[in-house]
């Protein structure tokens, strides 16, 4: 089962009743490129006193790093996690084996935003024999997608830590996600509800 959600009311009501029907077999995928530069914020420092923040910001740091895929669990709100070099769909195709493979038997549903990568005919014939069927999000639509909650926290949790290597970074973003044993309040069905953005529960 594959297509896309259109027009703003109808988009929710069809995601609700998808969810309704296959609440234990959806999960809503994202992915992101987390460099080793560091993410830098103000922090607060005593008065009279300045804050120092060592960061690595060098040309190399801003192109070195890795990809995160996420998938959330509709169901239990729990993501499988993967780490690529690359965003393609050779890339997505391995993450969804390893959500299939969590999921277990029986078809999985898995929604997407628009990526060009997403639509690759190879990737829809491939995942579609594993028993993987599509879903797409309406374009510029990142509030739909309770996926990019996840991403989100793990950039703030990033923020203001140093690395040098994409070896340490892998580490600190496996640490995130173990941390919270791969599982976040999420409230997958407030967002259509009432859709303006992730709402926990």
């Amino acid at each position: 089962m594959s297509g896309q959600i259109q027009g703003s009311g109808r988009r929710s009501k069809k995601m609700l009743r998808h969810l309704a029907t296959n609440k234990t077999r959806m999960f809503f995928e994202d992915e992101h490129k987390q460099t080793v530069a560091t993410i830098t914020e103000p922090i607060l420092a005593k008065k009279g006193s300045k804050s120092v923040i060592r960061a690595n910001t060098s040309h190399k740091a801003r192109i070195a790093g890795v990809y995160v895929f996420v998938s959330l669990k509709a169901s239990t709100q729990r993501v499988v996690v993967t780490l690529a070099k690359k965003s393609d769909h050779q890339a997505l195709l391995h993450h969804l084996y390893q959500v299939k493979r969590r999921a277990g038997k029986g078809r999985v549903y898995v929604t997407l935003d628009n990526d060009g990568a997403h639509h690759a005919k190879r990737l829809k014939r491939l995942a579609a024999k594993q028993g993987i069927h599509f879903r797409y999000l309406p374009s510029y639509s990142p509030d739909l997608n309770p996926a990019e909650e996840p991403l989100k926290q793990l950039k703030t949790y990033l923020r203001n830590r140093l690395f040098f290597t994409v070896e340490k970074l892998k580490q600190a973003i496996r640490t995130f996600f173990e941390q919270r044993n791969y599982t976040f309040d999420i409230n997958v069905e407030g967002i259509y509800k009432n859709p303006a953005g992730v709402r926990s529960m």
